[in-house]
């Protein structure tokens, strides 16, 4: 498809889009949306000249004509050139048809039309670059009082015939002052088109002359980037001479050229100037220079980390992160040693982080000894970030350190580079922890580590034993925290066991971890607890880890999780003595249950004052996940009930809502109470 129906067909589109669908002249309905065909051309020039057509007829006419019309449409179509409403369509639809006569017509209209028309058409001419049209625009140019004369020099910069281009350089040079800035614009957008066709010598010519003449300093602006980028290499003193201007518009224009200019001696020039620049433009320069991807000047970028401004040395940092090489880690590191201020030591840090150098990892490791407790742990972090294996034995040793930072940063770096053959000292490690900050961090490595064994069924022994072994209470308390994390079934067994242990620590640590697991594992010794202790707090504990222990195994979907959900909850059930908390709690899982059975083990709670209204919302609950329809005939007796006892709102209305959807007489539910 040409450029005259992609750029005509999709203002039509738009319009078509806008108004609707075009009814042809002869009244036939068109309902097939789509580009006009040539058979459609005298029924879309009869719309155009028939008098009481609607404006919107009209306008999409013309634009239709715009796709398909010929010589013929021309007529109509000029006709509307003078038209208050329908100059525009007339005119764009002149523009698009490629026979000689809509350019005759255009020239035409030139010639008679005033003000906003002729403005209109002056434009159509130039997107047409009409070459018949240059001396007529010429004219129109010294013709200032006809009101078309800048939009006709812009029309001349699209024809860019040599007499089009001679006139604009005259009229730039020495014609009225108010046509200046219009003819620079001109000759820019000639230089524009002649450089991207090859034509640099022109191109640079009509630059420098835009840059010479008294015009405003945007049009001075543009023609600098130009006189630059047409002289291509030759256009580096230039470029050079006004990188050190101290005017900021200029400084900024050349900045941004300099990102154009192409060739590595632009780009060793532009190295050579970061000494002596101020440095807001050092900081510009080093962000021109990454872009420009030249690791040869890595050595001009390497100085400037000496700079008194901490502008320059952060960006500097930052500039080395992405280009620097081997030479560079000796840079960054004595600038994370140096810590002059916390933007220089982030940006030294991420960039030792990102670079891709050759042994940068030994570099770093090398440097780890002998640095400062602050910087060292910075390092040892960069490791981590890199995951650099090689850095595993001497990370053991900083994990031992007495700074707990360093500590802290040791076990945190170890959790990448760290093999499993290495838990054995890890284990040791965390156990001589005496910082418990420290301790916490050692303990998710060493289950991290141990997570990675490929033999899942042996990823815990290595803890279990060391369990067995350890006599301190609070390493033993540690391993359990680490057999939690990995949370396997022998883990838990040990667990269990430890909760047998002589030491109350371990066994209270045991107790908690056991209360909080992520499956009913445990639950036969949480019921243990809650049916035979006294201990206010064990007890809450271990119906709150029975409670969700239930909830989670009912959430599952298969009927084995909600047995066991119900058996957990009954038995547990049971146990509950007269505590208004208790009986919350238990109500609180009652309520997830998906069954008759939970409704049965929560009807003696409605006569409870107490728990009233919680047991009300837990056989709302139920009631709601019930299907069968004999189990929700049961629930309909206990939602009757509740409208007899509760005297909440909001209750009695969720209440009410289930019975009316719940079709028949309800059916008395056998009562099964606590002691059961």
């Amino acid at each position: 498809m040409n450029n005259r129906l992609s750029k005509a067909a999709m203002w039509g589109l738009i319009i078509l889009n806008l108004f609707g669908v075009l009814p042809t002249a002869r009244g036939q309905s068109s309902t097939n949306i789509g580009l006009p065909k040539p058979q459609d051309v005298p029924n879309l020039i009869a719309v155009v000249q028939k008098p009481d057509a609607s404006q919107s007829d009209k306008a999409r006419a013309c634009q239709q004509l715009a796709i398909v019309g010929g010589k013929d449409a021309v007529a109509a179509l000029a006709a509307l050139l003078a038209d208050e409403q329908l100059s525009n369509y007339g005119r764009c639809g002149l523009e698009e048809i490629p026979d000689a006569a809509a350019g005759d017509a255009l020239r035409e209209a030139m010639g008679k039309l005033q003000g906003k028309f002729l403005i209109g058409v002056v434009n159509s001419i130039g997107v047409r670059r009409d070459v018949k049209a240059v001396g007529g625009l010429t004219e129109l140019v010294r013709s200032p009082s006809r009101g078309a004369a800048p939009e006709a020099l812009l029309a001349l910069s699209r024809i860019t015939t040599p007499e089009a281009i001679e006139f604009l350089q005259q009229t730039l040079a020495s014609g009225p002052a108010d046509l200046r800035p219009a003819a620079a614009e001109g000759c820019i957008l000639v230089a524009e088109r002649q450089f991207a066709l090859g034509q640099r010598d022109l191109a640079m010519k009509l630059y420098d002359a835009v840059g010479k003449a008294d015009v405003p300093k945007p049009l001075h602006l543009a023609a600098l980037r130009g006189s630059i980028l047409s002289r291509q290499s030759a256009g580096l003193p230039l470029l050079l001479d006004n990188l050190k201007s101290d005017d900021p518009t200029i400084l900024d224009v050349a900045l941004r050229t300099a990102y154009e200019l192409p060739g590595p001696e632009v780009t060793q020039a532009l190295s050579g100037l970061l000494p002596t620049a101020r440095p807001a433009v050092q900081v510009s320069l080093l962000k021109v220079l990454v872009d420009r991807n030249d690791p040869s000047v890595c050595p001009a970028i390497e100085a400037l980390a000496a700079s008194d401004s901490p502008q320059v040395r952060v960006a500097d940092m930052q500039a080395l992160g992405k280009i620097g090489g081997s030479s560079s880690v000796p840079v960054l590191l004595k600038a994370i040693e140096s810590n002059k201020t916390a933007d220089e030591t982030d940006a030294a840090a991420e960039g030792l982080t990102r670079l891709t150098a050759k042994d940068t990892d030994a570099a770093i490791l090398k440097a780890v000894p002998s640095a400062s407790p602050e910087a060292r742990s910075r390092l040892i972090a960069i490791l981590g970030f890199r995951g650099a294996t090689i850095a595993a034995g001497e990370l053991l040793k900083q994990a031992a350190d007495d700074n707990p930072v360093v500590g802290k940063a040791a076990f945190v770096a170890l959790a990448s580079v760290a093999a499993v053959s290495d838990l054995p000292e890890l284990i040791r490690l965390t156990l001589a922890c005496k910082d418990d900050s420290t301790r916490e961090k050692a303990e998710r490595t060493v289950a991290g580590i141990a997570a990675k064994n490929p033999d899942t069924t042996r990823r815990s022994n290595l803890l279990v034993t060391a369990v067995g072994q350890a006599t301190d209470p609070k390493a033993k308390c540690s391993l359990l925290r680490i057999l939690a994390m990995i949370g396997d079934p022998a883990a838990c067994d040990r667990i269990q066991s430890a909760y047998r242990d002589r030491d109350p620590q371990v066994r209270d640590t045991a107790f908690r971890i056991l209360a909080d697991w992520p499956n009913a594992t445990p639950a036969s010794l949480l019921l243990e607890v809650f049916s035979d202790s006294t201990d206010k707090v064990a007890r809450t504990l271990a119906l709150r880890g029975l409670v969700r222990m239930a909830v989670l195994e009912s959430a599952q979907s298969n009927s084995g999780s909600q047995k066991l959900s119900l058996l957990l909850l009954t038995q547990a059930n049971r146990q509950i003595r007269d505590s208004v908390d208790e009986k919350r709690l238990i109500l609180s899982g009652l309520g997830s249950l998906k069954g008759l059975g939970g409704l049965q083990l929560l009807r003696p709670y409605l006569d409870d004052s107490a728990v009233q209204k919680e047991a009300a919302i837990a056989v709302i609950q139920v009631s709601k996940a019930l299907t069968s329809p004999q189990d929700r005939l049961m629930a309909k007796s206990l939602l009757e009930s509740i409208l007899t006892i509760s005297k909440d709102p909001g209750v009695l209305n969720q209440a009410k809502e289930l019975i009316q959807q719940i079709p028949g007489k309800s059916i008395e539910l056998e009562v099964s109470t606590k002691e059961n």
